[in-house]
């Protein structure tokens, strides 16, 4: 099956081709052709000789489920009864057919997108070659090997578990790898340049692969061909923007070739050279004049302009290659002041504070994830007014259509290499290795406009000298030394020169968190990134995560259960007990320090517990209140915090949760599950992440409301508070008019607590918002008191269901506060524009709701709920 999201920068070669057939006057004699090699495909157990059907791009545990050979692994503690599949060998085969104008060709390339991972490829019993780089696109000539008519290819991929058994044996010392789910002295991972979250992680299961995970395409040219294109940008003013266009060329001979760059398929620069045989660069300058500049979600528009360059032998075209490109300005700040050093982003000259999130693939299995799938995950960090998404070092370099996704969206990409929380094996061979797995993504991903900064790993260096994993993994003091002049040797060496090499002027972030560029140089508050887990691991409070500004915070969170719909869907009801078997087994976030057997879902409750009453919950029963409330502990916990690194502007420029989604329907720190159903934590993020929002915090005593903007020019406004009871009874309210600063965070109202309070801080609570012409913005809830210890009444919360040309608007009121009503629907599947929200006595609400269902369905379907249900 054609899966466009996987193409590299290979595919866009069809583009591009097609505009210059039907609009050059040159001939078209022999072009490139670049076409996917589909087919039907089969494998087989290789010491069994049943062959089965199977889907390319895909996966063996995906074509095991498909031929009924194991269970669905994401049900119930299926994962455990697949765990054979990562010990054996696997042979997957198809036959194509090479015929006409491909054979006539010179030369005919096979190019492998992705093989996961020791792979022995055969075409037509010939060994063509061994992979084993799950990361990297291999391309190999094929010419020789190939007959007219069908062609037979075979591919056997070595178990990944098996291989990198042998080598940590050769080894001869344990190399630490914290997260992988096997004994210590079982851990291969390191030694496998593949998906290290394949190995399990402490919100995923073990699932390790084998498979064509993307696609693989034939390439038939004459002569010579395009092999890479890098736009360098040179200078960007309001007036002109100048490039070089850099062309990777292989030629099978000396020749006198023209090179031609067009911007959006019009003539930009042309330039004669003479190439020599084999490997060749040839560089041309450009221009765009007048360019729109791209920017970031919520400061502007995304235009894109697409870079084609043309490839000529006299009057035949031999290959064309095109790249979109945005036309930004992009710098991580670091500038020394009076607490310690900056890092923010700096676009078109602009500071701007990242809001953001980490992501992972939404699926274990990732051939799995469709361009639909990709799109909701992307939707779901734009809708809720992200501008940064982190891809996080534990996974995959992600699939084209997924950064092109990012371009279009002004989603700026925080892009890590694929290692995290361990070390690196030193061996020459592995080093060489990783060499060509840095060219090649760096080469493919270089020309987005979403790309941010590159980061060599994530936690490796915490890991080492905050985790104590020389004990845990009983190095001597020789083999330590060697593991740090390898970690030294890969992530100040040999990447940093691989970005230099292939994209000059990116910011290059040894590991995060990381103070300085420095090796040995410990995270703090003061300088670079840090990882906040005291909200978790270390049970803090959500007012003790923002006492102090940090610098840019790129991991915290906190974890939930997803939805009860979700959660039917892999478990049966005697699961539903946060401590049964199947969610201890579910949980992977395990914390013996705090006490034995404690675990993330002991963690969950202490939240709850610290936030809200537990009079059922607490004895076990009454399952679905307590998903409920692990939501709301979540997403308050969020919203606080992330409040809290906003009004620490400019101090404070980044704030990047832990984490978006999930790959595997589970217990865990996402805000969106596994079916990308919204938590509360979404809910409430998207409104921490408003352009504007106002902020009343209790201070030392006082009652400051903050108001921070994200807007590049100043607003007149008015600000406004209303003091409450729980009735909705008004007992003061105030209207100031303010000047809101563009790009700031500011202090705008003072108040003493016991004033605005009445001394009655069970009873009260204040709402504030901000209007502006006539507009309603920013709207906000203070509580001076914990939720469990407000003196909440009893709700009787009015509902309306009506048509809309969006789908069903609802109506909610109450004659008192309804604090944190949800809306949920069991038997249909949509989606609720807000949710887990407020209703103040006085202020119907309304959502709109999208998805299945008719007006009948949804009016017997909707559960509405508050947190006085709870009780």
């Amino acid at each position: 099956m054609y899966n466009k999201f996987n193409i590299n920068f290979l595919a866009l070669l069809l583009a591009g081709f097609s505009f210059f057939v039907s609009s050059c006057s040159k001939k078209n004699s022999n072009p490139s052709q670049l076409t996917e090699l589909k087919g039907d495909w089969k494998f087989r157990q290789v010491k069994n000789n049943e062959w089965m059907p199977a889907k390319v791009p895909g996966t063996v545990h995906g074509d095991l489920l498909a031929n009924k050979k194991i269970e669905d692994p994401y049900y119930r503690d299926n994962e455990k009864r697949i765990q054979w599949v990562e010990k054996e060998d696997w042979e997957y085969k198809t036959t194509f057919n090479v015929e006409g104008a491909q054979l006539d060709n010179e030369n005919v390339d096979i190019i492998f997108q992705g093989l996961d991972t020791y792979a022995d490829i055969y075409l037509n019993d010939s060994l063509i070659s061994k992979t084993d780089n799950m990361f990297v696109t291999y391309e190999f000539p094929i010419k020789k090997f190939l007959k007219n008519g069908n062609n037979d290819l075979r591919i056997y991929f070595h178990s990944p578990v098996n291989v990198g058994m042998e080598k940590l044996k050769k080894n001869g010392y344990l190399v630490p790898a914290v997260n992988e789910y096997a004994d210590t002295s079982q851990r291969t991972s390191v030694f496998t340049r593949k998906a290290p979250f394949h190995y399990g992680w402490d919100w995923g299961p073990r699932i390790v692969t084998s498979g064509v995970w993307r696609p693989i395409f034939l390439k038939s040219w004459n002569t010579s061909k395009i092999d890479g294109l890098f736009v360098e940008q040179k200078k960007v003013d309001t007036s002109l923007a100048t490039y070089s266009a850099h062309v990777d060329l292989t030629a099978t001979k000396a020749a006198d070739l023209t090179v031609e760059v067009f911007v959006d398929e019009k003539p930009a620069g042309k330039k004669d050279v003479s190439v020599t045989s084999g490997k060749n660069k040839v560089s041309l300058d450009f221009e765009i004049k007048s360019p729109k500049l791209w920017w970031s979600k919520g400061l502007g528009e995304q235009p894109m302009y697409k870079i084609t360059t043309r490839l000529s032998s006299k009057a035949n075209v031999l290959d064309t290659i095109s790249k979109s490109i945005g036309v930004r300005t992009i710098e991580i700040v670091r500038d020394a002041d009076s607490i310690g050093k900056s890092f923010y982003v700096k676009l078109n000259g602009v500071p701007v504070f990242m809001k953001g999130t980490n992501y992972i693939p939404s699926d274990n299995l990732i051939p799995n994830i469709t361009p639909e799938r990709y799109q909701k995950v992307i939707k779901a960090a734009t809708d809720a007014h992200m501008n940064m998404i982190r891809v996080w070092g534990g996974a995959v370099y992600e699939s084209d259509y997924f950064y092109d996704l990012c371009d279009k969206n002004g989603l700026l990409v925080w892009q890590d290499f694929m290692f995290a929380c361990s070390m690196v094996p030193g061996d020459t061979s592995h080093l060489k290795n990783i060499k060509s797995e840095f060219d090649d993504n760096i080469k493919r991903i270089r020309n987005h406009p979403s790309i941010a900064l590159y980061c060599g790993n994530n936690e490796n260096m915490v890991a080492w000298y905050g985790w104590g994993l020389k004990k845990m993994f009983k190095l001597n003091d020789q083999d330590s030394t060697e593991v740090l002049e390898t970690y030294k040797k890969v992530f100040y060496d040999i990447l940093p020169k691989s970005i230099k090499e292939n994209d000059p002027h990116a910011f290059y972030w040894p590991t995060s968190p990381g103070a300085e560029y420095e090796f040995d140089k410990g995270a703090n508050n003061k300088s670079g990134d840090v990882h906040d887990w005291s909200i978790w691991f270390g049970k803090a409070s959500f007012k003790d995560m923002i006492k102090e500004p940090k610098r840019f915070v790129s991991e915290y969170g906190l974890q939930s259960f997803p939805s009860m719909k979700t959660i039917k869907a892999f478990s049966i009801e005697e699961d539903w007990n946060y401590k049964s078997e199947l969610f201890q087994y579910k949980q992977r976030s395990m914390m013996p320090w705090i006490s034995k057997g404690f675990n993330g879902n002991d963690m969950i409750m202490e939240y709850v517990k610290m936030y809200y009453k537990l009079p059922a919950v607490y004895s076990g029963q009454d399952f679905e209140k307590f998903v409920y409330l692990s939501q709301l502990a979540q997403g308050e916990g969020l919203k606080q915090i992330v409040e809290g690194h906003r009004k620490f502007m400019p101090v404070c420029m980044g704030s990047l949760y832990w984490q978006l989604d999930d790959c595997w329907p589970t217990v865990s720190w996402s805000t969106m599950d596994y079916y990308y159903r919204w938590k509360a934590g979404h809910y409430m993020i998207r409104k921490a992440y408003e352009e504007i929002i106002a902020v009343p915090l209790v201070e030392n005593g006082k009652v400051n409301i903050y108001v921070v903007s994200d807007r590049l020019k100043d607003a007149s406004m008015t600000l406004n508070y209303r003091v409450l009871d729980m009735t909705g009874k008004e007992i003061s309210k105030n209207q100031l008019p303010i000047t809101v600063s563009k790009n700031a965070s500011k202090i705008y109202f003072a108040e003493q607590e016991k004033t605005l309070s009445q001394g009655r801080p069970k009873d009260v609570y204040v709402e504030v918002f901000l209007t502006e012409n006539g507009k309603r913005l920013g709207d906000n809830i203070l509580y001076f008191a914990a939720p469990k210890d407000l003196n909440l009444l009893k709700p009787t919360i009015q509902q309306t269901i009506t048509k809309s040309d969006k789908g069903y608007e609802i109506e909610l009121s109450s004659n008192v506060l309804a604090k944190n009503v949800s809306l949920s629907s069991e038997g249909t599947e949509g989606f609720f524009s807000n949710n887990y929200m407020d209703i103040i006595p006085g202020s119907p609400v309304k959502i709109t709701y999208t998805g299945e269902g008719n007006l009948s369905s949804i009016e017997k379907d909707l559960k509405v709920m508050s947190l006085k249900d709870t009780y």
